[in-house]
């Protein structure tokens, strides 16, 4: 399965270019999830393990899966009030990040 990025309106893709491609990450335009979340592990993950087709590496990412487990541990400790002070916007990106990321 490879992950998908649903575009939703008034959503933005944070784009980040490796030497495999560009890789999105759902997120809004000024996003707190920053600070809460580790999207930069995410991101990693995404371009070193997701080719310009879009189809993952799953051998290369379950022999290196510690950016991938560093990120759903940070959404692991999001707590609700933190959760509830996000616009909708945000907590629609981190649903469609976790979403993909637990996927993998």
């Amino acid at each position: 399965m490879v992950p998908v990025l649903v575009g939703l309106s008034g959503y933005a893709a944070k784009l980040s270019f490796s030497s495999r491609g560009p890789v999105a990450i759902a997120q809004t335009e000024a996003s707190s999830l920053d600070r809460t979340v580790n999207t930069a592990a995410l991101a990693d993950v995404l371009s070193t393990h997701v080719d310009e087709q879009g189809l993952v590496t799953y051998a290369e990412l379950q022999a290196n899966r510690e950016q991938l487990d560093a990120y759903n541990a940070s959404i692991q400790l999001i707590d609700q009030a933190t959760y509830d002070s996000w616009s909708e916007e945000e907590q629609i990106a981190l649903l469609i990040n976790a979403y993909n990321s637990l996927t993998l």
